[in-house]
């Protein structure tokens, strides 16, 4: 389902408060208390990388900022933590091959400058799947594909594994259905039908397992996705990795300005729509008359011809027309999504959120469509230069108007007499639109008017979504490294559909009418400790 997209591009803003009467005596003491680190970032050829990460670490905590467009970065270290000491400095930006040095940290200010040299096949990226810290893919022994968010954002989805699609080779991502709301189906390794049995991957946000719908998650609050596809997978990650394993990271803050709010906002809005039909038979089996029109028995049942073959074409006018119902019932229909996110590193503490409203309308007539707003907030914390706690929240709601995975109205429409005008299709039966009895004369009877149960059923899809991840890191030596970490992933889901008394059933007879309601509450949970010698 192609969609046409009128794109807003993101925006940025960034605020700082002060107070203008103590400038001058509030800059004398931040000087004096902190040990300001700026440079420039460029290529070999001189040019400016906007967006290069420059960072060092200082007694276990992690200090940083990003390049602006002049490719000029600073950021501040508190004396008290930098104590003249020699500092590790690195700078990486996507493409780039990291470059790394060291710095003398002296107040009031240190100079450092990078260059760096280009690094097409990312050999030197870091990755964090599948090893106990974070590796360079020049050094892990098996195949790991690493997806940035400005390589997601190139052709923005509406959920992580909806953005992998094209990005990583070998993969295979199907949006099945092809339904508002419906998560795609993918493949890494094993069996490639998208239906045979359970062969999907693992997949993991932000340390948690999740075993419910991507469909939940927004792929606007992705930092980074790593792509596991190798059988070591299942070394690290156990039985359940067999088939791969998918890492995602959501934005956490790191990246910011020392001290100052960043503002993002993204707002798409555009139309689906279906691009190719299914190619129908325009011809049929029936004998005409000299006018064109069906020759037709005293009972008013068309004549076969002798040969059964489907050679002779529809009416050019009248009510007997032929009509691709498919094409006649089938809508464009309108989405948008709204996403604002609101980031800020300050001191030993980063913070990033964001909130996302989604609607996307469908194709089918008489339904409202798919409807998601997601609220997530990620906060990291050094609590002591060794001890640090990172914290994740992400919450959503979704609901719908159609039951995910049924594709009996599009059947129905594919196989309805062509001839036939699914608003009043019998004329026995003019006081009741969408009859759903189709008139067997016609061809009618292998399947009902899908547009009566469209137009009487009221069905109401609601998901409620928390992901909830807590870790906590203590490094007590330089050799030692110990964490421990808790996940939590819980959907919990509320179906109701009504059917009215005297509502009729696809034999066009008076029903009861019907009225169910389903609870489903479903809980995930995974927790480990680690200890890392090196």
């Amino acid at each position: 389902m192609p969609r046409i997209t009128l794109r807003a591009w993101p925006w940025r803003f960034a605020a700082a408060v002060r107070l203008p009467a103590l400038g001058l005596l509030l800059a004398g003491v931040a000087g004096a208390q902190n040990v300001t680190v700026t440079g420039k970032v460029t290529s070999e050829a001189g040019q400016p990388i906007a967006g290069a990460n420059v960072s060092t670490t200082v007694s276990s905590q992690v200090f940083g900022g990003v390049a602006n467009a002049n490719g000029v970065y600073s950021f501040s270290i508190p004396v008290a933590v930098a104590k003249g000491l020699d500092a590790p400095i690195s700078a990486r930006f996507f493409g780039f091959a990291p470059v790394k040095s060291t710095v003398h940290l002296t107040p009031p200010s240190v100079k450092m400058d990078f260059v760096m040299k280009a690094d097409p096949f990312r050999l030197t990226e870091l990755v964090i799947t599948g090893v106990a810290t974070e590796t360079s893919m020049n050094k892990v022994p098996f195949s790991i594909a690493k997806v940035s968010a400005e390589k997601m954002s190139e052709v923005p989805a509406t959920n992580p594994i909806a953005a992998l699609a094209g990005k990583v080779t070998g993969t295979r991502i199907e949006m099945g259905s092809g339904e508002p709301g419906a998560a795609p189906t993918i493949r890494l390794r094993g069996s490639t039908n998208l239906g045979a049995g359970n062969s999907s991957p693992i997949i993991l946000i932000d340390g948690v397992i999740t075993k419910f719908s991507m469909s939940d998650i927004d792929a606007s609050d992705v930092e980074n996705i790593e792509v596991l596809k190798g059988a070591a997978a299942a070394s690290f990650y156990g039985s359940d990795a067999a088939n791969g394993v998918i890492n995602i990271t959501t934005k956490r803050g790191k990246g910011g300005v020392e001290g100052e709010v960043q503002v993002k906002a993204r707002s798409e809005i555009g139309t689906s729509n279906i691009e190719h039909f299914v190619p129908l038979n325009q011809h049929n089996p029936y004998q005409l008359n000299a006018d064109g029109s069906f020759k037709l028995d005293a009972s008013g049942v068309r004549y076969l011809e002798t040969d059964n073959i489907y050679d002779n074409p529809f009416p050019a006018t009248g009510p007997d027309h032929f009509r691709n119902q498919l094409k006649t019932w089938l809508k464009d229909g309108a989405f948008y999504t709204n996403n604002v996110q609101v980031a800020m590193k300050r001191g030993n503490t980063n913070f990033a959120s964001s909130f996302t409203s989604d609607h996307d309308q469908g194709i089918l007539p008489m339904r409202t469509g798919f409807y998601r707003q997601t609220a997530r907030l990620n906060v990291d914390q050094a609590i002591t230069p060794k001890l640090d706690l990172s914290t994740s929240v992400t919450y959503g709601t979704s609901n719908y108007d159609f039951p995910l995975g049924d594709t009996g109205v599009w059947f129905n429409l594919l196989q309805a007499p062509p001839d036939l005008d699914l608003t009043y299709p019998d004329a026995n039966h003019l006081d009741v639109k969408y009859f759903p009895k189709l008139p067997v004369a016609k061809g009618g009877g292998l399947r009902a008017n899908p547009l009566y149960s469209l137009s009487v059923l009221n069905t109401e899809y609601n998901r409620e979504r928390l992901l909830g991840s807590a870790a906590l890191r203590y490094r007590p030596f330089e050799w030692l490294k110990l964490d421990a970490s808790y996940g939590t992933d819980r959907s919990n889901t509320r179906n109701n559909s009504f059917r009215p008394r005297g509502s009729l059933t696809d034999a066009g007879q008076a029903s009861n009418g019907s009225l169910s309601n389903s609870a489903n509450n479903d809980v995930a949970e995974n927790s480990q400790v680690n200890a890392i010698v090196s």
